[in-house]
């Protein structure tokens, strides 16, 4: 049968998308190296892969990324929020731009981390869709090629006719196109959906570190718009000077209190203090009485005068305001050495945020690029212009069915690796 012959070729070349433990027998095409028995008992094992995106040593690294995947989430996590508690402790500050803008960079940083949390659940859904119809593919299609094998091994029954069974047998075929069709369609939701979600995390690196940028570049901005070591200093001289004024009043008033007392004992109330003698009540360590000691300071503050004493009281406000600045500046001096400090250390959060972001990039690059070769591979089994003898080769040599039995693994191993934990509310 001519027809027949050429159709067991095609099939045959069809064939070769079944697992090798499917094959009722030993091909003689078989690759040298075996892809079977790569998913033993422990981690995936992908060493020996020559096909896809995971293969050999650098495929076997991703997938080893992919089995640390609840590792990498929480290292995220808690860098996110550590960042969080620092930038607090600086928005507290109310640190003022030139402009007058205030800086702020917390609420802006919660909603990033609210991002990641949406993009890694975002990813866990996909893994978990695409595992699903990696894992449909790896039961439906290689049932229904068995099926066709058999029809091909045993064309007919004794009641069948010959065009009857190449009915069934078409039939059969067009099931196998249409679940492979299928494939191609969740493949190609899966490709777009990886490649928005890389995106948004490429988005969301790229925001944390402008973010901690612009941080750096407001907290060295304030260090150096104003030299506060120097505000500093010129305030302790300006209190050093109005102490020096004040000693020198003091002094003055000193000066003429003793004058005005020795005038006082010696002219006995003659002259500017002489109604010191109507004074009742002695004070007993300085031999005067009451109303003499304010006689006494009468005089003093008449020497004074009202300048003099208005300079004291201004002075003495002078000392207390600087002292109080002096206060404030070692406070902000003390501030800005801390936020600088916080910076840093929000600086290497960014830093392990980035890593750790890059890691997850990196495997849905990877799945993505998956997608795009397994695709490709199918269309080439689907189109009429490719020899049949070429796709034979390919499909006999990359065992298809086994690449998509890892990426089903891969899938499944990243949705049930990946957590995403609850944020508490946010700090006001």
């Amino acid at each position: 049968m001519e027809w027949n012959e050429g159709f067991a070729k095609l099939v045959d070349q069809i064939f070769c998308l079944i697992p090798s433990d499917q094959l009722p027998e030993k091909r003689d095409d078989d690759p040298p190296i075996e892809l079977d028995n790569l998913a033993n008992v422990g981690k995936l094992d992908v060493t020996k892969v020559m096909v896809g995106a995971f293969q050999g040593m650098a495929g076997q690294r991703i997938v080893d990324e992919i089995y640390d995947m609840a590792n990498t989430t929480n290292k995220l996590d808690v860098s996110f929020e550590r960042a969080y508690r620092l930038l607090l402790k600086i928005d507290c500050h109310k640190y003022s731009r030139e402009d007058g803008t205030i800086v702020e960079y917390a609420p802006t940083w919660r909603r990033y981390h609210e991002t990641f949390q949406q993009l890694i659940t975002e990813s866990k859904n996909i893994a978990s869709a695409g595992k699903c119809y990696a894992e449909r593919y790896a039961l439906e299609v290689p049932e229904k090629l068995e099926k066709l094998r058999k029809i091909i091994e045993d064309p007919r029954t004794e009641e069948e006719t010959f065009e009857e069974t190449r009915k069934r047998a078409n039939k059969t075929m067009q099931l196998i196109e249409a679940s492979i069709n299928l494939l191609l369609k969740d493949m190609a939701d899966t490709e777009a959906r990886a490649t928005k979600l890389g995106a948004k995390l490429s988005e969301l690196s790229k925001g944390v570190t402008i973010l901690s940028e612009e941080l750096e570049r407001d907290v060295d901005c304030l260090a150096t718009t104003v030299d506060i070591d120097v505000a500093i200093q010129t305030t302790e001289e300006h209190i050093k000077n109005v102490q020096t004024k004040l000693e020198k009043l003091k002094t003055q008033v000193s000066a003429l209190f003793s004058v005005a007392a020795v005038s006082f004992t010696l002219g006995g109330g003659i002259g500017w203090i002489a109604g010191a003698r109507c004074a009742c009540g002695i004070l007993p360590t300085l031999g005067f009485r009451a109303r003499d000691v304010l006689c006494v300071l009468g005089a003093v503050l008449a020497c004074m005068g009202l300048d003099d004493w208005g300079l004291t009281k201004a002075s003495k406000k002078e000392l207390e305001t600087a002292k109080e600045n002096l206060e404030a500046l070692k406070r902000k001096r003390d501030a800005l050495a801390q936020s600088n400090t916080d910076v840093n250390a929000i600086q290497e959060e960014v830093t392990s945020i980035v890593t750790q972001l890059g890691t997850i990039m990196k495997i849905w690059s990877s799945i993505q690029s998956d997608a795009v070769q397994l695709k490709g591979w199918l269309k080439g089994c689907l189109n009429p212009d490719v020899p049949v003898e070429d796709v034979a080769r390919d499909l006999s040599e990359i065992k298809i069915g086994l690449v998509y039995s890892i990426l089903c693994q891969v899938l499944q191993i990243y949705a049930t690796e990946v957590n995403v934990s609850t944020l508490n509310p946010l700090d006001t």
